[in-house]
């Protein structure tokens, strides 16, 4: 059975990719795209499960670049995993929710480049709000 603390565990693995550019954060490339393709298949499990489920989908980034420029990409990291969701595998979009930390939380605290920091999670947040 697959335990939200998994689940989150390997959100955070499969996205967690390296990202050069806006137009990469914005964009799966064919690797992300499979593993976005496992993701959906989980939440569609979910929501069949509990059709009240709401995830919330994070958008993160590493120190490189201003404060405003981190926050912007790490919005768009997180609206392009939803945007693929939607269009590609049809979950729902009342079942998630977007936010960008930009470089709030680093899992690696550096001023410097760190793939690790380019990440989305994704957090079911639904047992928070009822």
């Amino acid at each position: 059975m697959l335990t939200r603390r998994t689940f989150a565990a390997v959100l955070v693995a499969a996205l967690a990719m390296p990202t050069l550019a806006v137009a990469q954060a914005t964009t799966p490339s064919a690797a992300q795209y499979a593993k976005i393709e496992n993701i959906a298949d989980a939440l569609q499990r979910i929501l069949r499960r509990d059709p009240g489920a709401r995830v919330l989908i994070e958008g993160h980034t590493d120190a490189v670049g201003s404060f405003q420029s981190t926050q912007i990409l790490s919005e768009q990291r997180a609206a392009s995993l939803k945007r693929t969701l939607l269009r590609e595998f049809g979950v729902p979009g009342y079942a998630l929710e977007t936010v960008g930390y930009g470089e709030e939380f680093l899992l690696v605290q550096t001023q410097n480049e760190n793939w690790r920091n380019r990440r989305v999670t994704l957090r079911r947040f639904d047992d928070f709000i009822r």
